[in-house]
């Protein structure tokens, strides 16, 4: 370079820094320079549509004003909060207000993140800021470190005290929140806790987190969760630091009155849609843009739908600070008082706006319409699904709470009119289940099925059909192959009359003639226990007739059970004397919580639902007729509460109930974990059997011919 050339690039250059630039806001910046590559965004890449996720505009407004610090948002699936995190990386890159953080659950995570989405978003996404690339891009743009002229974004695993305790960084952006550990080795804060002290330095600093929520405690609970300071693997990060902030809601104005409000499930109705005879839900009509799924509001009581829903949120949303001065305790004190300078914000999938078109001209968000959810929700009849469709579409927490000792008066109101050893219609599947007891000398057993199928759909009905105890191992493959006889598929008949044997099964001096739950419909589980009677409970399972029907399982076993990445899993070591043998783990706590805060405790609420052709908030479960009090009495020992586990302080269900024995409890919690396993492939097979009879039924259309199909 010259001497001519030299004094020119100097002059440019201080030219350049004292000229005064007005600062464009993030959002009309965003409008005007962001264009979505196709790597970012399959379903509709070019100029980016804000209208596309319109609550997503409430990041851009806190990003602007300066009396925000951090901004806590606890969302459903969809939102594109991510994607606003990254237009704000493209903002701050531009005009160079300072280094950036990203931090994700797990180092692979990062590196997905850097490659897939911030790398395209940096190189092809604003033409502006190619200006502040090097020309070795590659070697600037590694896995973890992204390096640009004037700054630096970094990623980082919340796994690792280290990985976020580095250097100060004014700028900082957390996705999925309730991923990270709540506590990290070392007795170490959770990594958000560690990201705002590398913040505090900057009194301009921008810190973002976001998630779908985990689980919650209660504010009591919160509370003493607090005041004990320590903190359980399974409770959420995002939820608490949500109800510490503004707890900003979005509320819209109805079309009819102008009401404003909150758009909430509550206010969804879609129970009109059933089938013309009533028993089962016309999933067809509840997609019915006219008659089917549909929003009613809470003042005038008149419905609108997705159109009028989507046109009220486009241009009429306001968000509201719900948050004034916290909760209020029993003893009168009050938490979760608003945090200064923290806005926190709660944006659900009922939110999505359904008239947005892709690329191709199709809408963008067809699951999200009203009808689509109400499907989801309905179909949703697992424990599981339904805590899916809370948090991944609702945006809200499962709330952990303790869970007295059940007496045995509201069991006796769950008990049927079905004899024991028989069930009042046919099941899906039928499952017996097994206990080891007396360092292996008695069998406790217990038979409950699953599932009545209806117009190809299961729901989760489940009935306790019948239970007892045997020293013998050959008494197991007897009473396995027992039949059942189904109550609306048969009669009663009088010992003094003719009975025909083939068929019939003896109950009570009288005689059952109809259908029977063949043999091999019933499967079992049978419990390993603590490891004193491992051998002889594999031996059991390799018996001639138990063999492929009954296998070994173990539940809250220590680190291996707790740490499961689903409810029920296959444990390693699978062969034994030579013959391969499946070994199950099962996730106890998840099923105590279905059998004891789910079916017991909602059971007034199941029968009203029922009653008035409502999806049940849970699967109903039935005793036989007269049960005895020993047997239910084995019901109420199971209590949920604080105690030590792995050295830490837990809420959870103890390990061995205070008094009082629960094998029967124990045994129904692993019939639970058992149709969790059994019911998608029992899904998948009504689907098989129904695309078989549509072939059939077609090719016999198109051949002119009659055909009967029985599915």
């Amino acid at each position: 370079m010259t001497r001519r050339q030299t004094q020119d690039w100097l002059h440019a250059f201080w030219l350049e820094l004292l000229t005064i630039k007005e600062q464009m806001p993030s959002q009309q910046w965003v409008e005007k320079n962001i264009v979505l590559p196709r790597e970012v965004s399959q379903l509709k890449p070019g100029p980016i549509d804000l209208d596309a996720f319109p609550l997503s505009q409430l990041i851009y407004d806190w990003f602007d004003d300066p009396k925000w610090r951090e901004l806590i948002i606890v969302k459903g699936s969809q939102g594109a909060i991510s994607q606003t995190a990254q237009n704000l990386s493209c903002y701050i890159g531009d005009h160079q207000l300072g280094d950036i953080m990203w931090t994700l659950e797990s180092d692979k995570k990062v590196v997905e993140l850097n490659n897939e989405r911030l790398k395209p978003m940096i190189t092809k996404s604003c033409a502006s800021l190619r200006r502040y690339l090097y020309e070795q891009e590659d070697k600037k743009l590694k896995n973890r470190i992204l390096v640009l002229k004037g700054l630096k974004i970094v990623m980082a695993g919340a796994r690792t005290a280290s990985a976020v305790a580095s250097r100060p960084v004014p700028f900082i952006f957390g996705d999925e929140v309730d991923e990270w550990p709540t506590e990290l080795e070392g007795n170490e804060s959770n990594a958000l806790t560690l990201l705002r002290e590398r913040a505090k330095l900057f009194s301009w600093a921008k810190l973002l987190f976001f998630s779908k929520p985990r689980n919650a405690l209660t504010p009591e609970l919160s509370q003493d969760h607090k005041l004990r300071n320590r903190k359980k693997k399974d409770d959420g990060i995002i939820w608490g630091e949500y109800l510490s902030g503004t707890r900003h809601k979005c509320h819209i104005p109805c079309p009819r009155c102008g009401h404003f409000h909150e758009i909430l499930w509550e206010n969804v109705r879609f129970q009109h849609c059933r089938t013309k005879d009533g028993s089962a839900w016309d999933y067809a009509k509840m997609e019915d843009g006219e008659d089917g799924a549909h929003l009613m509001c809470p003042s005038c009581q008149q419905p609108f739908r997705d159109d009028e829903k989507t046109a009220m949120i486009l241009q009429h949303r306001q968000w509201v600070k719900t948050n004034i001065d916290g909760d209020e305790l029993e003893d009168g004190s009050r938490v979760n008082m608003p945090i200064p300078r923290k806005m926190s914000a709660h944006m659900s999938d009922l939110y999505a706006n359904t008239s947005i078109l892709d690329e191709h001209g199709k809408p963008m968000f067809a699951d999200f319409t009203l009808g689509r959810l109400a499907v989801k929700y309905c179909s949703a009849t697992s424990t599981s699904d339904r805590r899916a469709f809370r948090r991944g579409v609702l945006g809200l927490p499962v709330e952990k709470t303790k869970f007295e000792k059940l007496d045995i008066a509201p069991l006796l109101s769950m008990a049927g009119i079905y004899a024991r050893g028989t069930v009042p219609t046919r099941p899906a599947w039928t499952y017996m289940m097994i206990d080891v007891q007396g360092h292996g000398k008695l069998y406790k057993w217990l038979k409950i099925a699953f599932g009545k199928v209806t117009n190809g759909d299961v729901n989760d009905t489940a009935w306790i059909i019948d239970h007892g105890e045997t020293e013998s191992d050959a008494e197991l493959e007897i009473l396995i192959d027992q039949p059942i006889p189904i109550l609306d598929e048969g009669e009663w008949i009088d010992p003094a009359d003719e009975v025909a044997t083939l068929g019939t099964w003896k109950v009570h001096d009288s005689f059952w003639k109809g259908a029977i739950v063949r043999n091999t419909t019933i499967t079992g589980w049978i419990d390993e226990g603590d490891g004193n009677t491992t051998n002889q409970v594999l031996n059991v399972c390799i018996r001639p007739k138990l063999y492929r029907r009954l296998s070994p399982v173990k539940g809250r076993g220590g680190s291996q059970t707790h740490n499961m990445k689903d409810r029920v899993e296959l444990q390693d070591n699978r062969t034994h004397k030579g013959k391969p043998i499946d070994r199950y783990l099962v996730d106890s706590d998840y099923f105590l919580d279905e059998l004891y805060e789910q079916r017991f405790a909602l059971r007034a609420q199941i029968d009203e639902a029922l009653h008035q052709g409502h999806p049940p908030p849970a699967g109903r479960i039935w005793f036989f007729e007269s049960p005895s009090k020993s047997f239910l009495t084995e019901f109420t020992t199971e209590k949920k509460d604080w105690h030590l586990r792995s050295g830490k302080l837990v809420l959870g269900w103890l390990p061995k109930p205070e008094g009082g024995k629960n094998d029967c409890s124990d045994l129904v919690k692993y019939g639970l974990a058992n149709w969790y396993r059994t019911k998608p492939m029992i899904i998948a097979g009504l689907k098989r059997q129904a695309l078989q009879a549509a072939r059939l039924l077609a090719a016999a259309k198109e051949a002119g011919k009659p055909v009967s199909v029985e599915t």
